[in-house]
C-alpha cells in the first residue's frame, strides 16, 4: 500500500499541528539497510545481519493558500507526520510560481519511528 496517493490532499503535521493544504503531485518510497555478512568458525556465510533499517519517502506537491509560509520554516533534521507516518525531514525544495507553489520534501522513516 502506497503512503500517499497523486491529487489526493494529504495530511501533514509538524510542530504539534495539522495541515491539509499539500495536494500530492508525485510519491517515491523507498526501503534501505546497511547489510553485514556474519561469517562461521570455516569463513562460509552463516547469516545476515540488516542494521539501520529505514523507509524514504520524497512528496512533491501543491501547496495551498498560506501554507507556504510553514512549508518554508521547515528544517532537515526536524520531524514532519505524513498521513500518520512519523518521518524526519532530510531535504525541502521549495519552487514559488506566479499561479502556484509547489513543494518537494524528502524524509526518512527509521524502524524505531512509530506511526502517531
Amino acid at each position: 500500500m502506497a503512503l500517499v496517493q497523486k491529487g489526493t490532499t494529504v495530511v501533514v503535521g509538524f510542530n504539534n499541528a495539522t495541515y491539509t493544504n499539500f495536494i500530492m503531485q508525485d510519491a517515491g518510497e523507498k526501503t534501505s539497510a546497511d547489510v553485514d555478512e556474519i561469517l562461521d568458525e570455516s569463513a562460509d556465510a552463516a547469516t545476515f545481519l540488516f542494521t539501520d533499517q529505514t523507509l524514504s519517502f520524497t512528496l512533491t506537491g501543491v501547496i495551498k493558500g498560506t501554507f507556504l509560509a510553514t512549508v518554508q520554516g521547515l528544517i532537515p533534521g526536524g520531524t514532519i507526520t505524513v498521513n500518520s507516518v512519523a518521518c524526519i525531514i532530510t531535504d525541502v525544495d521549495i519552487k514559488v510560481g506566479a499561479k502556484q507553489s509547489e513543494a518537494t520534501i524528502t524524509c526518512e522513516k527509521p524502524t524505531e519511528f512509530t506511526y502517531a
